[in-house]
């Protein structure tokens, strides 16, 4: 069974805090304890100032000598120290970067991606299904994104015609 540190990113305000901030962290956790996942969580939090209290991954730190199979990092809002990259790097191989937010494009910065044959996570509007989609022109789709797509977006494949 795979062992997994969650370290997202907490607000010490509601002011700074996105509703999906708490609950967002849950539902990976959630989801992966539902998926016979061993997984330990460790918020960082942010106060108003911006500095970062890493209490929570200093004491498993300190106090965990096991090693994960992998540790998920909220990478955004967040200026880590070296030292706890260094540590992240000391415990597990893999390491994931996890970005919820503030990735804001425009139209013509999405297209120019997908002309270039990036895959982009297009979202509708959160008063509708409030979902994404995985999205890339057909000329450049592959069997490793089809594979990607079908292994991560756990939902139908389509094509537009």
């Amino acid at each position: 069974m795979p062992r997994i540190l969650l370290v997202p990113i907490e607000f010490s305000t509601w002011h700074q805090a996105r509703a999906w901030s708490y609950t967002g962290g849950y539902a990976f956790y959630d989801g992966m304890l539902e998926n016979g996942i061993q997984c330990e969580m460790a918020p960082v939090i942010i106060d108003k100032t911006g500095a970062l209290d890493t209490r929570f991954v200093d004491y498993i730190r300190q106090h965990n000598l096991a090693k994960y199979d992998q540790v998920w990092v909220w990478c955004v809002h967040a200026n880590y120290p070296e030292q706890l990259w260094d540590y992240f790097k000391s415990i597990t191989d893999v390491r994931v970067g996890v970005l919820m937010e503030s990735l804001h494009f425009t139209p013509a910065e999405i297209i120019d991606d997908i002309r270039n044959g990036k895959m982009v996570i297009l979202m509708d509007d959160e008063d509708r299904e409030n979902e994404g989609d995985l999205v890339m022109a057909a000329d450049y789709v592959t069997p490793d994104a089809i594979n990607f797509m079908a292994r991560f977006g756990r939902g139908l494949i389509c094509l537009t015609l």
